[in-house]
């Protein structure tokens, strides 16, 4: 798993930080919800929608990214921890967000299936990851590549199929930013 330690103080700077408008507009956020982000980092995107809901769990391997996270969002709980091994209880959270986290996963099957676990019924797990298949996502997976990461990104079809053979009731897909990135929306 590639160690994001060493560019903690630099992360926000180097990552686009656009405001995810379409995440936003489909994830529909109340205060009431339990949300929990796999792979919050620093918070980047949890900015934008987490001091809309009053019970909003971050999980991210790095304790230092999480640190800058807290920051952002003093409410938040802060949890080290990899999606593959989630340490809730089964029907915990209303909504699950993974934005730019999938494909860092060490086994995306096993993470799938513990947010299909964790989810509340109706719930709903929220991922936003690259296209493979776009050409500014192959420089995207390119650059990760040469930097020693060891992403594994699906196309958008092939990661369809997946989250509904684990079980995952309704899927929807929606591309995002010119096709560079794309949404898919599973419900429990």
């Amino acid at each position: 798993m590639f160690n994001f330690d060493w560019v903690v103080n630099i992360y926000d700077i180097i990552m686009p930080s656009r405001k995810p408008f379409e995440l936003l507009k489909l994830m529909k956020t109340k205060s009431t919800e339990v949300v929990l982000e796999i792979g919050a980092g620093t918070g980047r995107v949890t900015k934008y929608y987490g001091n809309k809901v009053d019970n909003l769990v971050l999980l991210d391997p790095s304790i230092k990214m999480l640190s800058k996270a807290q920051e952002k969002l003093p409410h938040a709980k802060i949890i080290k921890g990899v999606a593959e091994n989630l340490p809730f209880p089964d029907n915990s959270f209303t909504k699950i967000i993974g934005y730019d986290s999938l494909h860092h996963w060490q086994d995306q099957i096993k993470g799938l299936r513990e947010s299909l676990r964790v989810l509340k019924k109706n719930g709903e797990l929220f991922l936003i990851e690259v296209d493979p298949n776009n050409f500014w996502g192959n420089k995207v997976i390119l650059f990760e590549k040469i930097i020693g990461m060891n992403s594994h990104f699906f196309s958008p079809p092939l990661l369809t199929k997946i989250v509904k053979k684990i079980g995952f009731s309704t899927v929807k897909f929606d591309p995002l930013s010119g096709g560079l990135a794309y949404l898919v929306i599973c419900k429990k």
